[in-house]
């Protein structure tokens, strides 16, 4: 069996992403597979092969439907990665924390 190559990887998960100014913002679309909480990482490093995420502010809508952060940190093409609460169901109160809290 050929190892999953970084697409492979962050597509174990259900997500859409967008970009919006400073903001990259990623949707678990919750359709049973890994949670994008849980596939962070992966998904992060598929992003970055089209736009350094590391330049941007991101945020993610999980399975249940709140806005949290992910602080991000690249090291050698990894990430490292913290999540902090946002605490949003609306996306523009969610948008307006991540500029209050720019982290």
């Amino acid at each position: 069996m050929k190892p999953l190559d970084i697409e492979g990887l962050a597509r174990q998960s259900d997500f859409d992403y967008s970009f919006n100014g400073d903001i990259l913002t990623i949707r678990d679309l919750d359709k049973g597979n890994k949670s994008v909480t849980n596939n962070i990482d992966n998904i992060l490093a598929y992003i970055n092969q089209f736009i350094p995420v590391s330049d941007y502010l991101v945020m993610y809508l999980d399975s249940s439907g709140i806005w949290d952060g992910v602080a991000v940190q690249e090291i050698s093409g990894n990430f490292s990665c913290r999540f902090f609460p946002l605490n949003e169901k609306d996306y523009d109160k969610a948008v307006a924390k991540m500029h209050f809290l720019q982290l």
